[in-house]
C-alpha cells in the first residue's frame, strides 16, 4: 500500500482480486468489485504521476496485509479503497468542472464533510467497475496488455 503508483490500474485490481482469492476469501471479479473494492474520486488538481493515486483500507489501523486479511475475516464490511487518477468525476481528469472538485476538497478538509464526495463516488464506483470488466476479461483470456496500452495512450 506504500507505492500504489508502481502499478497500472488493471494490473492492481487483478492483483487485489487474486490476493483475496489466494487468502481464502473466495471472491470472483464480480463479487470483489461489488463487495470489497471501492473506487474513490481523486481530489488532486496536480498532474497524475501514474494511473493510481492512492490505495488504502477502511479500518485505517490495518498496517500490513496480514492485519487487513484478519480484519476482512472478522468483519465482513471491510473495504479496500483504490483511487484511480485517470478516470473519475472529480479531479484534474474529471467530467465535472474543476470548481466542484475545489469545493468538495475544501469541505472535506475544513468542515470534515465528505458526504458530497461519497455521493459522487457512488456514480464513479459503477463507472470505474464498468471500465475494468471488459478489459480484464479480454486481457485474461488472450494474455494481451492492450488495456494498459489503451489507458496510457495520449491521443
Amino acid at each position: 500500500m506504500d507505492e500504489p503508483q508502481r502499478f497500472h490500474f488493471i494490473q492492481a485490481v487483478r492483483i487485489l482480486v487474486r490476493w483475496l482469492r489466494q487468502a481464502g476469501l473466495s471472491y470472483d471479479h464480480e463479487q470483489a468489485l461489488c463487495q470489497v473494492l471501492r473506487f474513490q474520486n481523486s481530489l488532486s488538481l496536480s498532474f497524475p504521476a501514474s494511473q493510481i493515486e492512492a490505495l488504502g483500507a477502511q479500518p485505517a489501523t490495518c498496517e500490513t496485509d496480514i492485519e487487513l486479511l484478519r480484519a476482512m475475516r472478522e468483519a465482513p464490511g471491510t473495504k479496500i479503497f483504490l483511487t484511480p487518477a485517470f478516470l473519475g468525476l472529480l479531479g484534474v481528469n474529471a467530467g465535472l468542472p474543476l470548481h466542484r472538485t475545489e469545493r468538495i476538497s475544501a469541505a472535506q478538509r475544513w468542515d470534515r464533510d465528505d458526504s458530497t464526495r461519497a455521493f459522487i463516488d457512488l456514480f464513479s464506483q459503477r463507472m470505474v467497475a464498468m471500465f475494468f470488466k471488459p478489459g480484464a476479461s479480454i486481457a485474461w483470456s488472450t494474455g494481451s496488455t492492450w488495456v494498459a496500452r489503451m489507458v496510457s495512450c495520449r491521443c
